[in-house]
């Protein structure tokens, strides 16, 4: 990392590496978030930020160690160990450990304006070593291709790359929090599900229409009370909504009309093998289907209903849906969305990355303070998603309980 010298992190001792990785993350809840944020935009302190940066100075490097563990623990697949990509990607959480193990403690303003701007760094760095891991999964497929790799797709693997990016989404959850505070924002406020829903749903029809020149669906809103709020992160449901509903948008329009008259924005992308197992999760339109491309498209609903413990937010779409067949492989990490990959431009989500979103990394943002996101499919059909919002903002970060395996030390690499 240009800016911090390679001499200032080797001069981190190991022993003071492997003493971190023992220790385990402090959970925080919307609420502690909510309540810090608001205190530190009320106060005229000069000293307001110091807090939360000594918390974080201390956080940090702890919850950076945990997801090296899971990174290096023996449940990752030998494929992925080998890879130069994935070597390079782990070896990048040493040196963001002991960049922070090498800033000095933010005790006062000067010294929590540098630690401000080293976060500032990180977040940035992380951002494009996150997209590497995304390249490994890809290499992996093009080297293997789908069948060949179905071994390292198993319950297991996916749990321990659930466990990676939920405690990656709790580290850089901290991280865009601090920084927001400076730009006089705090990321957990009172949101209205139906406010953001609106805007996700604008965002992504817009998208849409650019991306296949032709009218998106129609998508239908009902809110059984659209005066509900509730303590959230709004870029975290906004994120999650948008990705789903151009999945939506895409499966309706692409079961309506034939494929032929549907651009492709994927077509340049060479890899058969990622394109035929997204293909099957996406879209079950059948061989002998012939659908008429004049037809009315049939609309997109979406229900917001209010309970007590939660609030559910239902797409229901009729795309065609998919088969049984296809359902497990919804949930895998190497599923690659390519016409979401194949545009530039898209939109930065909670992970920071700029590619769009896996419905298995949707659903570890969702589960992240105790929702949920799950899904019916009817073949021949259509699909109805079920987003979840759990309305107790006390509930704390939904950590990975790692594994035995996980709780030794850090190995270093040479």
């Amino acid at each position: 990392m240009a800016p911090v010298p390679t001499s200032v992190i080797r001069a981190v001792p190991r022993e003071a590496l492997t003493k971190l990785s023992i220790q385990r993350p402090t959970r925080v809840s919307l609420s502690h978030l909510y309540t810090i944020g608001r205190h530190v935009l009320d106060s005229s302190s000069q000293g307001r930020y110091l807090i939360p940066a000594q918390f974080l100075h201390a956080e940090l490097p702890i919850r950076l160690s945990q997801t090296l563990k899971i990174l290096q623990s023996p449940l990752v697949p030998q494929a992925f160990t080998s890879l130069p990509t994935f070597k390079k990607f782990t070896q990048q959480y040493h040196d963001y450990i002991s960049i922070l193990m090498s800033t000095s403690k933010p005790d006062n303003k000067t010294k929590e304006e540098e630690f401000t701007n080293v976060l500032r760094l990180l977040k940035k760095e992380h951002r494009k070593n996150l997209l590497s891991l995304r390249q490994a999964f890809r290499e992996i497929v093009d080297m293997n291709g789908i069948e060949k790799i179905k071994h390292l797709d198993i319950e297991e693997t996916r749990e321990l790359w659930d466990s990676f990016y939920t405690m990656t989404l709790g580290t850089r959850l901290l991280m865009a929090q601090h920084l927001a505070l400076h730009d006089e924002k705090n990321l957990v406020t009172r949101i209205s599900p139906k406010d953001v829903t609106e805007r996700a749903l604008r965002d992504a029809k817009i998208y849409c229409e650019q991306r296949y020149n032709r009218p998106a669906p129609e998508i239908e809103l009902i809110a059984t009370d659209p005066t509900v709020t509730t303590t959230h992160i709004e870029e975290h449901l906004h994120s999650i909504l948008y990705e789903l509903l151009k999945k939506s948008i895409r499966t309706t329009m692409q079961h309506q009309a034939p494929h032929s008259s549907l651009p492709d924005p994927s077509s340049s992308i060479s890899s058969q093998p990622r394109r035929s197992l997204f293909s099957s999760f996406i879209s079950s339109l059948a061989p002998h289907q012939s659908l008429n491309p004049t037809a009315s498209v049939p609309p997109i609903s979406i229900l917001i209903a209010q309970g007590a413990q939660d609030i559910t937010i239902k797409i229901s779409d009729r795309g065609g849906g998919m088969p049984m067949s296809a359902m497990n492989d919804s949930w895998s990490y190497f599923v690659c969305d390519e016409a979401e990959e194949a545009d530039g431009q898209e939109k930065e989500h909670a992970f920071g990355s700029g590619v769009g979103m896996s419905l298995p990394v949707a659903r570890v943002i969702a589960r992240y303070f105790g929702g949920d996101l799950s899904f019916v499919s009817m073949e021949g059909h259509g699909t109805d998603t079920f987003l979840s919002l759990y309305r107790d903002d006390t509930h704390l970060e939904a950590f990975p309980e790692l594994q035995s395996s996980l709780d030794n030390p850090l190995s270093f690499i040479n």
